[in-house]
């Protein structure tokens, strides 16, 4: 599903605060492996960790999802778990 993809950074203010959780996002791939659209389904219950997956998450590059060998765009969906070490 992810072909390239650097971690992103865990938020300053979340840190701090000792803010940790799962975030459960819907990520809509073309068929070339871009993310195209996205959205939260299940919050982290802290929003600047939703916020900073939603982020991270749209530089990364996708393998599309395929119908008989062919590239065709679709949702895929993701939890990002954020916690710290």
């Amino acid at each position: 599903m992810i072909r390239s993809c650097a971690r992103p950074p865990y938020p300053e203010g979340a840190r701090h605060r000792g803010e940790t959780g799962t975030v459960i996002l819907n990520l809509k791939i073309d068929a070339s492996g871009r993310l195209v659209d996205r959205a939260v389904v299940v919050s982290s219950g802290h929003a600047r960790l939703d916020t900073a997956a939603l982020n991270g998450l749209a530089r990364c590059r996708f393998a599309p999802a395929t119908r008989n060998g062919v590239p065709e765009p679709g949702w895929v969906k993701l939890r990002y778990v954020w916690t710290l070490d």
